[in-house]
């Protein structure tokens, strides 16, 4: 039920999250780079299934270095943004074994007007490093339920001092969920398909092409914002 993604030189971590009836239904995935070096190695999976009296989760230690952490997930509820806590689990995986730890997660009776969010951290240190972070919808994007939200995209009017800038992204009248932006400048955007809360506005950074010098006025006069209520 599960593909796994060959990880390039042992420097990703992955979550990947299954949810099955009698059947799979869909298979979501996607990867943050690592960040402590010591951990380089560790890819992590994260399945669910619907069965009441079984464990629906799993974490996997693939990586041949022992791992030790913490997997939150929380509910992202689409006409607030606010997360809520559903569960965090402290693991302890062995190297080098395909070690793994199974727990449960209760899912959200309505999995129309919610989405999940995973993340996986490294214990150690005042600000644990996140390794593997999820954003989970749990219905198809035309079944889900989104709010008529309006989001905004501001350039800033300086450049960084590695040659970037700087995007401020923010929505009202709730969350935003697949925000895309575009632009007609030569360059990438550090993030996108964001999901955004109306109290925590996203910074995005623009990165110019190698071999083009960021074209800032054009940034500021081409830049569009999308999301997914427009398209339902």
């Amino acid at each position: 039920y599960v593909r796994k993604h060959r990880v390039t030189q042992h420097r990703q971590a992955c979550v990947v999250l299954v949810r099955e009836c009698d059947a799979v239904r869909r298979v979501t995935c996607s990867s943050a780079r690592a960040a402590p070096a010591q951990n380089d190695s560790t890819l992590l999976h994260l399945l669910t299934r619907t069965h009441a009296d079984q464990p629906n989760c799993v974490v996997k230690n693939d990586g041949v270095y022992d791992f030790n952490g913490t997997v939150s997930v929380s509910t992202f509820p689409f006409t607030s943004g606010v997360s809520q806590p559903l569960r965090e689990v402290h693991v302890r995986l062995m190297g080098g074994q395909q070690d793994a730890v199974w727990f449960s997660i209760d899912f959200p009776a309505d999995p129309t007007r919610v989405a999940l969010e995973i993340s996986v951290t490294v214990a150690g240190g005042a600000s644990p490093a996140v390794v593997s972070s999820n954003f989970m919808l749990l219905a198809p994007p035309t079944a889900l339920v989104l709010p008529d939200v309006t989001v905004t995209a501001t350039v800033s009017d300086t450049v960084q001092a590695d040659g970037t800038a700087v995007i401020t992204v923010r929505c009202t009248g709730g969350a935003a969920v697949g925000v895309v932006l575009t632009t007609l400048a030569q360059g990438r955007f550090g993030d996108q398909l964001l999901h955004i809360s109306p109290t925590e506005p996203r910074s995005v950074s623009f990165v110019p092409l190698e071999g083009f010098a960021l074209d800032l006025p054009l940034l500021k006069q081409t830049l569009r914002v999308e999301h997914m209520q427009q398209m339902q």
